[in-house]
């Protein structure tokens, strides 16, 4: 894709005042595979734990949506840094702790402002991703470690399970935190990766990324949930050398089950997400609801 298609593309998911009807998608049989699906329950959990971190108005007067609130999950830090927020939190029985790495509030200006440029920061020189969620992440890091260091010997088991969401830009940095609770090094050895999940996340590095990103997962249950014509999981572009982990779970649209999709560390589904490509992934409301959810501020009402 061009980027005179690009920015035609985007005008046009900006400008969309009322989503389309999906049209033309092929028809897809759900596909409950247990060894990618997570139980219904747990994925409406991981819904509302990336709703959180929109909620939250800050450290003193958490807001959590109301599904969290009732099972006494509880806010323990909210990290901000350069205008991004992220809220590390524990699960009502104890057992867990969580982080929540909110998405840009205006996601409009996140799309005319990000750069698409990548760098290549870690010890395997061929490992590149997108520099401006690295930046975000950059900034965040050190507050959502310690958060989760101090938090660690609350929680029973001898390493305390810790689960990454993120919506939108969010899920670019949350798969960022996962490469490095993989990598090693940055969070406490008290902790362990449960789980990585993202919801219309887009693309955060190349081809090398995520092979060393998949190779490195093992058995931690890995979810990238798109939903319909969300614009933002089609940026960057892959002819600008980003691919997006697998792990890909599909909705058509709010009613319809998910999609264990055909994806995997060398390409993407082309009849999941990427079906809608390359005239129709321009959708805004598709962006900010999931599973029949909303997901942002509007959210929080």
């Amino acid at each position: 894709m061009g980027r005179g298609l690009l920015v035609v593309l985007l005008a046009a998911a900006v400008s969309a005042s009322n989503d389309r009807e999906l049209l033309g998608a092929p028809p897809r049989t759900a596909v409950f595979d247990d060894a990618r699906l997570p139980a219904a329950g747990a994925l409406e959990r991981l819904i509302y734990l990336a709703e959180s971190s929109y909620c939250v108005g800050n450290a003193s007067a958490p807001l959590l949506p109301s599904k969290l609130a009732a099972g006494s999950d509880r806010i323990l830090a909210v990290v901000e840094a350069r205008g991004a927020r992220v809220v590390v939190g524990a699960a009502g029985d104890g057992g867990s702790l969580w982080v929540s790495f909110r998405g840009t509030e205006n996601y409009e200006n996140w799309i005319d402002n990000v750069k698409f440029v990548r760098v290549h920061p870690y010890d395997d020189p061929d490992v590149g991703v997108e520099d401006g969620f690295l930046r975000w992440y950059e900034g965040l890091k050190g507050g959502v470690a310690a958060a989760l260091a101090a938090a660690a010997p609350g929680v029973a088991a001898a390493r305390a399970p810790v689960h990454l969401v993120g919506h939108s830009a969010g899920g670019a940095v949350a798969t960022l935190a996962a490469y490095d609770f993989l990598r090693g090094g940055v969070f406490s050895d008290a902790l362990a990766l449960a789980s990585h999940a993202t919801f219309g996340s887009p693309r955060v590095g190349n081809a090398e990324f995520v092979a060393d990103f998949s190779a490195r997962l093992g058995d931690v249950p890995s979810f990238r949930v798109t939903h319909a014509d969300d614009v933002i999981p089609h940026l960057p572009q892959t002819e600008l050398g980003f691919l997006h982990v697998p792990g890909e779970l599909w909705q058509a649209n709010d009613t319809a089950a998910l999609v264990n999709c055909d994806d995997d560390d060398t390409k993407e589904d082309p009849t999941c997400s990427d079906s809608c490509a390359p005239l129709r992934c321009t959708s805004k409301a598709d962006h900010l609801r999931y599973l029949g959810e909303p997901l942002g501020i509007a959210g929080c009402v």
